[in-house]
């Protein structure tokens, strides 16, 4: 019901890795309103602000198709151009979650 970081998200931004957040409405935009950056140049996103359950998981699973669709090399291509976002994560992960364990931490 409410946007949230899981290790499904967490995994591909420590390994680099671009992924579909299949989550709650709003779970992208609580990602770029904490500093994380998605794929959007690459994808449509447009399914984080479906309300309908139904009709974003159908969204979802049409950008999934269109992934898979993509040859070997236009992957390769993709990956590629998208390695600024992949690093960007990857590091702000690694700040965001140290400052998250501080601000946890009793003092």
């Amino acid at each position: 019901k409410w946007p949230r970081l899981s290790e499904k998200t967490l995994k591909p931004m420590l390994a680099a890795r671009p992924f579909v957040l299949v989550s709650a409405l709003g779970s992208l935009e609580w990602l770029h309103e904490n500093g994380f950056r998605s794929f959007s140049q690459w994808w449509d996103e447009s399914y984080d602000l479906e309300p309908d359950h139904y009709v974003r998981i159908e969204k979802v699973y049409k950008v999934l198709e269109d992934i898979n669709q993509l040859s070997t090399s236009d992957c390769v291509s993709m990956l590629h151009d998208m390695q600024d976002v992949l690093e960007h994560n990857q590091q702000h992960l690694q700040t965001y979650s140290k400052n998250m364990l501080n601000s946890l931490a009793i003092k």
